[in-house]
């Protein structure tokens, strides 16, 4: 039932429950303590009258037996006696003076007792009220004397009803004491949370720069500080999501752009040989041109798998030698490049390093696919690998047109292309240096980019150390 309860209800219900039970405990306590202590006053009182009335009724009696008795009845029926107390003298079994007409004022103790001996009882007479009846030998030479004392009480009971009316009265006005107390006090306790919860519901609505106050250093203040926290992070990851977004959105549009030139190029050509007589000359044209934006999309397909599966970091390395790699890149690629008037020249360091050797191979021909796109006019290609202790620093130059310094950082970033139209006449869609960065990271390696307008280029790979 409780949990349905608001928080500032439970703590109001709380401590107003902690103070009735604090208070009913404590004014119980005090009660029975001082009622306690009335009884006992009332008892000492009665037994001080009693010992007094014992000692005056056995100090006559000296004479013998009859004339003893009968002073000690006469003297009994001469003591003044407080309202609501009775004297018995008994006996044995009759009753040789008494008080009171009445003997039911009097209660049974069903044996005699001793010489020193007291018994004691408390009971509520048929007037309703409270009495202590003592009842002790009382030493008459050979006689078997008792002496019964009843003494009326009720005063401790009378206080005791007084303490608890005014009892009833102070609890009613601390409990709304107490309760205006706890009102004040849940209202203070809670600000901070209804502050916090205001704060909360705004950032859930989309207002990612509201912030909780923060003050002082309690729990509150902590919660508070968690919160900011909390949103800092969200706010943090929803940036990264948007920018995520974004990039996917970009490489959606970019590939769709680059798909559906060549594609509706091809669904052309295809639909010319389907659908006309052509010439010898016109089929090989048209067979031509689809071959060769077939291996293009081909090529590009491969590519975007690259990207995509070169997330992972757990490829195998195996040994491999580094300028056989090398040297079999650039003399697969000196024809195409021949062909440009491009000339590519290698050299390198002979020896072993643990490498993805396709990766690496992939790196390293994307790199001289992007000095041929910066050479139009031909020019010279220079690709140096060398071997350090832990892997190897692998250097390609080209003398094209180079790029501006705010072109260099991004020109890792996928699709991204420094020049779009050239690019793309030439067959790039700008995903060859990101696959190279992801290769380079792949092998615990950097891509270092150094290039001036009009000076060329030159991209430096480092991997497995430092570069020397």
């Amino acid at each position: 039932m409780s949990r349905h309860l608001k928080f500032s209800t439970r703590l109001f219900l709380s401590v107003l429950l902690l103070v009735t039970v604090t208070f009913t405990l404590g004014g119980n306590m005090l009660l029975y303590a001082s009622f306690r202590s009335a009884c006992d006053r009332e008892a000492e009182n009665a037994l001080v009258s009693y010992r007094l009335m014992q000692f005056t009724a056995a100090a006559v009696g000296v004479n013998e037996r009859d004339i003893q008795l009968s002073r000690v009845v006469n003297a009994l029926s001469q003591m003044h006696l407080d309202p609501g107390t009775a004297l018995r003298l008994r006996i044995g079994d009759s009753v040789a003076y008494s008080s009171s007409a009445d003997e039911g004022v009097f209660r049974p103790v069903g044996r005699e007792t001793e010489e020193t001996e007291l018994v004691e009882q408390v009971f509520v007479g048929e007037d309703g009220l409270h009495y202590l009846q003592i009842t002790g030998a009382l030493p008459l030479g050979n006689l078997s004397a008792q002496l019964d004392g009843v003494f009326r009480i009720e005063s401790a009971y009378e206080s005791l009803h007084t303490q608890q009316r005014l009892y009833r009265e102070i609890f009613c006005a601390v409990m709304v004491l107490g309760a205006l107390m706890a009102l004040g006090l849940m209202r203070l306790l809670t600000k901070p949370l209804k502050a916090l919860s205001a704060t909360s519901r705004k950032i859930a609505d989309g207002d990612l720069t509201c912030r909780a106050e923060v003050q002082g250093s309690d729990e509150f203040a902590l919660l508070a500080s968690d919160v900011n926290h909390m949103a800092d992070e969200l706010n943090a990851r929803i940036d990264a999501l948007t920018d995520s977004m974004r990039r996917q959105e970009e490489f959606t549009g970019a590939f769709a752009h680059e798909m559906k030139t060549p594609m509706t190029s091809l669904i052309g050509y295809a639909d010319l040989l389907r659908s006309r007589t052509l010439s010898e000359t016109q089929q090989q044209k048209a067979a031509n041109y689809i071959f060769t934006e077939s291996k293009r999309l081909e090529q590009l397909s491969v590519k975007l798998l690259d990207l995509l599966v070169l997330k992972r970091r757990d490829f195998p390395m195996h040994p491999c030698e580094i300028s056989k790699l090398t040297e079999e890149v650039v003399r697969g690629m000196a024809p195409v490049l021949a062909e440009q008037k491009i000339v590519i020249k290698g050299s390198g360091e002979q020896g072993e390093r643990l490498v993805e050797a396709d990766l690496l191979k992939t790196l390293i021909m994307n790199l001289i696919d992007n000095a041929r796109k910066a050479m139009p006019d031909g020019g010279e290609i220079r690709v140096r690998q060398q071997l350090t202790p832990n892997g190897i620093i692998l250097t390609v130059t080209d003398t094209g047109y180079g790029m501006e310094p705010e072109e260099l950082e991004k020109i890792t970033e996928a699709f991204y292309r420094v020049d779009k139209s050239r690019s793309r006449a030439q067959g790039g869609v700008g995903l060859g240096l990101a696959i190279c960065a992801e290769i380079a990271a792949l092998h615990h390696g950097t891509l270092r980019f150094e290039s001036r307008p009009g000076a060329g280029t030159k991209v430096t790979l480092t991997t497995g150390g430092e570069m020397t």
